[in-house]
């Protein structure tokens, strides 16, 4: 069952919105936001959640990307499915992170606490702010839509893949 706040409406045009709002930042920071983004894909859905979905998206790669990087963002409706993927240059990720980049931090068990504590620590060190928390709440909005979200980490890039059936 569809929650009540669901309806159709054009997610090309919400995921470009967000993309636009976050132009203006990459620029300050030096960084570049290149979208390919499919006109006139129809959704049923709650639009200020893709709308946040997409800023956190690009949010965490403009935090964790490496200076001057160019963030691509994409989308497209390919076979009924719905492909919103987001990417961005990151040397040196540890790879050993990918299971717990969409976990909740403040229920960590000693290992967890561990990894918390050097996420912030490196957070801390990049000047970076937040609690870790905007991943698994990307995760939440994925599955509230009936989605899937992955990351892959090949050759320096980092991409962050959601899919969506129609």
């Amino acid at each position: 069952k569809k929650p009540d706040d669901f309806k159709q409406f054009d997610i090309s045009k919400v995921i470009e919105n967000t993309t636009l709002y976050f132009e203006s930042r990459a620029f300050e920071e030096k960084k570049e936001i290149i979208s390919d983004i499919q006109n006139n894909i129809r959704f049923i859905g709650n639009p200020d959640k893709i709308d946040e979905l997409t800023g956190i998206l690009l949010d965490n790669s403009l935090k964790y990307s490496d200076e001057e990087s160019k963030i691509k963002l994409y989308l497209r409706l390919e076979k009924g499915i719905i492909i919103l993927t987001c990417q961005n240059q990151c040397k040196n990720f540890n790879t050993d992170n990918i299971p717990h980049l969409f976990e909740r931090f403040y229920r960590a068990d000693k290992e967890q606490k561990h990894m918390f504590e050097e996420f912030t620590r490196l957070q801390n060190a990049q000047g970076q702010e937040g609690f870790g928390l905007g991943l698994s709440i990307a995760k939440e909005i994925v599955l509230l839509h009936n989605g899937s979200i992955s990351v892959n980490y090949k050759n320096d890039v980092i991409s962050f893949t959601v899919k969506f059936s129609i």
